[in-house]
């Protein structure tokens, strides 16, 4: 891929047709989406790409529509590829957003357009990964843009009880010990799960487990007490937090297939 940004496309010859599949991803892990786009090549056998902010901002922020052109230009010359445009949004706003300067609204109409043209060439499959959905511009998120919209949450609460089931197998502890220590787990995330409990990425819920495990590998017994404790020191690092979280819940309703 670094080469071919480098390199004068010229005239290329019209290639046997592959079958897309468009999608808005709506990712809150740490940064699993790669993770994801990666996978569905591998299951494929196709090749995986990112493209992120700086692809565009290589050249300047002057420059940044003939950037969008430069590097779309190259992404149809590929083919049998999974491209994952990361984190973009900045360069696709709503242009109803009240206050946006015309260069925003620019960069927005050439985005549209490059998107719509790496779509006809059905060369590629593409998603777009974002923290902010309702921050594109309306012809971005409607259909036939993209084929569908899916939102993609934290663990739900049987993956989190799953965690601490593995991180007990490491510990020598008793099966009636494991079996009570399970059942205190999943009722207090229960309690919580609306305040906190949902919002726990894959690598916070982790987290949460490994410590749970712990108190009782050392022989205590897995309060709600204890389990507190843990959870407010985790509270002020959580990633799904302040306007993150507000997003993350307007968001929870919007997929479409």
């Amino acid at each position: 891929w670094n080469r071919l940004l480098d390199t004068d496309l010229g005239d290329r010859a019209e290639s046997e047709k592959t079958p897309t599949l468009k999608g808005i991803l709506e990712q809150r892990m740490v940064n699993p989406r790669t993770q994801e786009g990666n996978s569905y090549g591998q299951r494929i056998g196709w090749d995986f790409l990112v493209i992120d902010t700086a692809a565009f901002l290589e050249d300047g922020l002057s420059n940044v529509a003939s950037r969008i052109r430069y590097v779309f230009d190259r992404l149809q010359a590929l083919e049998k590829c999974v491209i994952l445009f990361d984190e973009i949004e900045e360069f696709c706003l709503d242009r109803e957003t009240p206050g946006l300067g015309m260069e925003s609204r620019m960069l927005t109409t050439a985005m549209l357009t490059a998107i719509n043209d790496l779509r006809r060439g059905q060369r590629s499959i593409f998603f777009l990964a974002t923290n902010r959905l309702r921050a594109f511009d309306s012809a971005i998120t409607r259909p036939g843009r993209f084929d569908m919209q899916l939102f993609v949450g934290t663990p739900n609460l049987d993956a989190k009880v799953l965690q601490l089931q593995q991180k007990m197998a490491a510990f020598p502890i008793p099966d009636e010990k494991k079996a009570l220590a399970e059942k205190n787990f999943r009722e207090f995330l229960s309690s919580v799960w609306s305040e906190t409990a949902m919002f726990f990425n894959y690598l916070e819920g982790l987290q949460f487990a490994s410590a749970c495990a712990e108190i009782v590998a050392s022989g205590n017994d897995l309060t709600f007490e204890s389990m507190d404790k843990i959870l407010k020191a985790q509270i002020p690092v959580m990633i799904v937090r302040g306007t993150v979280r507000t997003e993350y819940l307007a968001s929870m309703n919007l997929s479409r297939l």
